[in-house]
């Protein structure tokens, strides 16, 4: 299958992170960086990532060397929930959605999460209306995050919280897939060229961008998934 020159130059980046086994991929590439481990989450979202771009081989070496169900005693943050409970939705499961039921969050992350949660509801069963409703008013509030000036999406809590507050860029992939989802193109088009011009020059996305908008830490697995999802076609 043929990818434009930025998913596969993050594929690339996604390959050389690869463990001696083949079916694990380490969350980022320097060696001495105390996130070089492999975190159960991420090899989930991977494995939806290679499943969404029909790179099937792949997606079933990392499904038959994780189970996802299991909790995670990897991440001490994540406090033991199963790995696919967060991001089950970008591959159409909902059953395991940790969201599901609660009161709708204020973190732009878990807003597009639910609001795709919602959209996927829609597609068929009692209530279609109604969760079409949801899901469009919290892509309404996100929208009215995104600052097109500045091509992210405005700090939330969890982003301004800190010493030095930073904006998210897996954030803005999740508000890209989810202008997919609603098919606005015209935001689609934003996201996908500030991805773009924000792609590291090894092929990877680091997490955050300072005030200033310039790059802080390292490209990550995570956030480079999420990206090649964004620019991924369809």
């Amino acid at each position: 299958m043929a990818f434009t020159s930025e998913v596969q130059r993050g594929l690339d980046f996604i390959g050389k992170l690869r463990d001696e086994g083949g079916d694990s991929y380490y969350e980022v590439a320097e060696l001495d960086h105390t996130q070089r481990q492999i975190f159960p989450q991420t090899q989930y979202v991977l494995y939806v990532t290679f499943k969404k771009l029909g790179l099937t081989q792949l997606a079933e070496g990392i499904a038959g060397r994780h189970d996802f169900t299991q909790p995670d005693k990897v991440d001490t943050t994540r406090k033991l929930r199963p790995a696919n409970d967060t991001y089950c939705v970008l591959d159409g499961e909902l059953k395991p959605f940790r969201l599901a039921g609660q009161k709708w969050s204020d973190y732009s992350d878990e807003m597009a999460l639910e609001a795709i949660f919602w959209l996927e509801k829609s597609k068929s069963g009692l209530g279609k209306i109604l969760h079409r409703k949801k899901a469009e008013e919290l892509w309404k509030q996100l929208r009215s995050r995104y600052d097109t000036s500045k091509g992210i999406l405005k700090m939330d809590k969890a982003d301004a919280g800190g010493k030095s507050p930073l904006y998210s860029v897996y954030k803005l992939a999740l508000f890209g897939l989810l202008a997919k989802k609603v098919d606005d193109q015209g935001i689609l088009a934003k996201v996908q060229q500030t991805l773009r011009d924000w792609q590291h020059k090894d092929g990877g996305w680091e997490t955050d961008r300072t005030v200033e908008l310039a790059p802080s830490g390292v490209a990550n697995l995570e956030t480079t998934a999420f990206a090649i999802l964004v620019l991924a076609d369809p």
